[in-house]
């Protein structure tokens, strides 16, 4: 398994069941649903980016059918150009 070994020493410590299911990175969540297609569980995307100077950085977590308005974004956290 790949991850923290904390990870799991603290799941199974608490008695929290879990399923370690593991895919190659892929680019879009069409290509995810192919290797999703057997598991019953939450499904989320990840969105990796920097601002425009390159001095910060973010991981957005979404739930994989929602869209990401970038430009929105940017203007929250005050990081547009």
């Amino acid at each position: 398994m790949r991850g923290q070994k904390e990870l799991y020493s603290v799941l199974e410590e608490l008695a929290i069941s879990y399923e370690y299911h593991e895919h190659p990175p892929l680019a879009t969540i069409d290509d995810a649903i192919i290797h999703w297609k057997d598991y019953n569980s939450g499904r989320c995307k990840n969105i990796f980016f920097r601002n425009h100077k390159g001095n910060r950085h973010y991981l957005v977590i979404l739930e994989h059918l929602r869209q990401l308005d970038i430009h929105d974004l940017e203007k929250r956290l005050k990081q547009g150009s």
